[in-house]
């Protein structure tokens, strides 16, 4: 959840979807104004399409779209984003309930954008068609070519040795 929009009188939430690579820190965003499964789903697989490639696993919190119950290695998964995770060859690996170490990077992720992307930007995200080409520009001006904390690298630069290991899109799209 990352603020609120006017769309023509109505006021609606914006949500982000952040998806990171482990090794090369490399991220996606994208904004929504649902939290529905198909918003998550068409957003995993635009992350995807923009890493080029799928890793071979896919660790995530404990949302609606992807759990039905449980969490962790209890978690029962659902059945739509299962296909999604086999049609994309990606084990999928859901993180325990209160275990931050677990979603560490994903945890650093979505911190970055809030505290990065997001904070003091209200002017420039005034309209929901600013968030879109926002996105754009933070990843590809800021968040993919910055020297990260953790690695001592920019991403886009350790993406180049990871590309290698992701496998490659299928060539028939996920309905």
């Amino acid at each position: 959840d990352c603020g609120r929009v006017m769309i023509g009188q109505t006021s609606r939430r914006v949500s982000v979807l952040v998806a990171t690579l482990c090794f090369s820190r490399f991220g996606y965003i994208e904004f929504s104004l649902s939290q529905q499964k198909a918003d998550f789903y068409r957003a995993l697989v635009h992350a995807l399409n923009f890493y080029g490639g799928s890793p071979r696993k896919i660790i995530f919190d404990n949302l609606k779209a992807a759990v039905l119950n449980g969490s962790g290695r209890y978690a029962c998964l659902h059945p739509e984003f299962l296909a999604l995770c086999g049609h994309y060859c990606m084990e999928p690996i859901a993180c325990a309930r209160r275990d931050p170490e677990s979603k560490g990077i994903s945890e650093a992720s979505v911190r970055y954008v809030k505290h990065n992307a997001l904070q003091g930007r209200d002017d420039e995200l005034s309209c929901w068609e600013d968030y879109p080409k926002f996105a754009t520009y933070w990843l590809n001006e800021v968040a993919n070519v910055r020297i990260h904390d953790t690695t001592k690298e920019r991403p886009v630069d350790r993406l180049e040795k990871e590309q290698g290991l992701l496998r490659p899109l299928p060539t028939i799209p996920l309905d």
